[in-house]
């Protein structure tokens, strides 16, 4: 069994059916933005879930979300006067570890649409056990639409 199957099992049972799942890019559409990667920590909200999402405006809301994300260390600065913050997440193999890929904006959809790359990119195999993965980034609110937005996460295979 390939390292693609043997993970599609052991995550089946952490599928929560309200997220979107789906295997097409997150380059797809919408206009890319400029991020600020803050902190990106193997942590999570727990391994019920195979995606998460957060989005900060204010220093209470990063709080919130730095708990419920179970993240270590002090909350970082964001500068909230200029910039929001983004918390997306996902699990992968632990030796082969998510990364981001990239944040773009839907206007029309009124949502941040966030790509984590899952698997390798290199030769070799990755192990079949779950480790969740939190990346915490900040953006220009003169870059965001005034509306209210939705964090969504995308996995994608590299």
């Amino acid at each position: 069994m390939g390292y693609k199957e043997r993970v599609k099992r052991a995550l089946s049972v952490c599928i929560v059916v309200t997220l979107l799942i789906g295997a097409a890019p997150a380059a797809a559409g919408g206009e890319r933005l400029r991020y600020r990667e803050v902190i990106d920590q193997g942590r999570g909200p727990g391994t019920d879930r195979v995606k998460w999402r957060a989005y900060a405006t204010d220093r209470s809301e990063l709080r919130s979300a730095w708990e419920r994300f179970n993240m270590r260390g002090e909350l970082p600065r964001i500068g909230f006067e200029r910039r929001v913050a983004v918390f997306a997440g996902t699990g992968g193999s632990s030796s082969c570890p998510p990364d981001l890929g990239g944040l773009r904006l839907k206007r029309e959809e009124k949502r941040i649409l966030v790509r984590i790359l899952i698997g390798t990119s290199g030769a070799g195999g990755c192990t079949a056990d779950w480790m969740p993965r939190t990346f915490v980034v900040s953006v220009l609110r003169s870059d965001l639409p005034r509306d209210d937005l939705t964090v969504r996460v995308r996995r994608v295979d590299r």
